[in-house]
């Protein structure tokens, strides 16, 4: 009995829809927002790929090049670390965050406030 109470047999209004929008409480699809950023993001390693190397190969000549003190080298070592380090990693987070948004509110039907 009292499963029969529970059974809707019609869809909700438009009403109870917009009001349950409004509380946040709307179906969202993890899977959708996570499977595009994750694309997105190994899209951007494939077509980033070979700078990324590139950089990496002149870190590298930049450590064992004669002639320069230890410090001048180390200097320039660091320098070049950071910036293919954030060459790297920045446009990625970028990348990722804006799509997690973007996918978020399509995967939602607009922003949930």
């Amino acid at each position: 009995m009292a499963e029969e109470a529970e059974e809707k047999k019609l869809p909700a209004s438009d009403k109870k829809l917009r009001d349950a929008r409004r509380k946040g409480q709307v179906s969202q699809s993890r899977d959708l927002v996570s499977g595009f950023t994750l694309f997105a993001a190994l899209g951007y390693l494939y077509f980033a790929w070979p700078m990324l190397v590139e950089h990496l190969s002149e870190l590298v000549q930049t450590v064992t090049a004669p002639g320069d003190s230890f410090g001048e080298i180390s200097q320039r070592a660091i320098r070049h670390s950071f910036s293919l380090l954030m060459l790297a990693t920045l446009p990625l987070v970028g990348i990722v965050v804006v799509l997690s948004v973007a996918f978020g509110m399509l995967g939602t039907f607009g922003p949930v406030f």
